[in-house]
């Protein structure tokens, strides 16, 4: 029955085999791989979209540390400030694998007594800031054979950072970072202390259950960080260390607000 379905189907198309059944239907479809026109148009353009040009004109009227939150870090608690609420950030390594039941360990975190109305948020970057590993791992290396696999190594993994490694492939180099950030309404109250270390300590013990490494941000990993997200033009980023006679805000982008280059 099955080969008189199939010879029915043959002969309405006027065909002998399958083989010339499948070019009766691929035949017809395109196979140049030529942008429509709108796209090459939107690609030829070389100035900015309505979107960037509305954000533009923003920032020749203000600069971005007006909209950007963050004060100040209290060292001891490792707490951020903003103008209307406080937190802490974690650093955290990123998963190669997991479990069946992550998902149940990871609901861990909601049972721990967080406060109500707490946000947290979760950022995961595949940056291409690398020089500071590459210098890490060249500078660990003594004899002047390592040395030298060490920098033909590097060689090789930067040409990753701009373009695939290998041509007609998506294979960049990228450094996969995990932010996990909690933050609770108001001023951060002194009275609190011993509330929210134990809390920090809790969130970490469960994310270390789940084989997620993590440690507190820093305000330098912070700043360079969002330095990252935000200074486009600067290619690589321009490293900063932290002052804390200023506010966090401050440090992030440069007087000239020029993020777009």
């Amino acid at each position: 029955m099955l080969k008189n379905i199939i010879r029915k189907v043959l002969n309405k198309y006027n065909v002998d085999n399958v083989a010339e059944l499948k070019g009766v239907f691929f035949n017809k479809m395109r196979n140049d791989d030529i942008p429509d026109p709108d796209v090459i148009d939107i690609n030829n353009k070389t100035e900015f979209n309505p979107c960037q040009l509305e954000f533009q004109d923003i920032l020749e009227k203000n600069r971005i540390a007006d909209f950007l939150g963050i004060e100040w870090f209290d060292e001891e608690t490792n707490i951020y400030q903003t103008e209307r609420a406080h937190g802490f950030i974690f650093n955290c390594g990123t998963l190669v694998g997991c479990s069946s039941d992550l998902d149940d360990q990871l609901k861990g975190l909601f049972n721990l007594g967080i406060p109500d109305y707490t946000g947290m948020q979760i950022l995961l970057i595949a940056s291409s800031e690398l020089e500071d590993k590459f210098n890490s791992y060249e500078s660990i290396h003594h004899s002047p054979l390592l040395q030298k696999v060490a920098q033909e190594r590097i060689k090789f993994y930067r040409q990753g950072l701009k373009e695939s490694l290998r041509p007609g492939y998506k294979l960049p180099v990228r450094d996969f970072k995990l932010v996990i950030t909690f933050t609770f309404d108001g001023l951060y109250d002194e009275n609190n202390y011993a509330a929210m270390t134990s809390l920090q300590q809790s969130i970490s013990s469960v994310l270390k259950s789940c084989y997620v490494a993590n440690q507190m941000m820093k305000p330098d990993g912070l700043i360079n960080l969002l330095r990252e997200i935000l200074c486009t033009s600067m290619n690589p980023v321009e490293k900063h260390n932290y002052n804390p006679n200023l506010p966090i805000k401050e440090q992030i982008t440069e007087i000239d607000n020029n993020i777009w280059g």
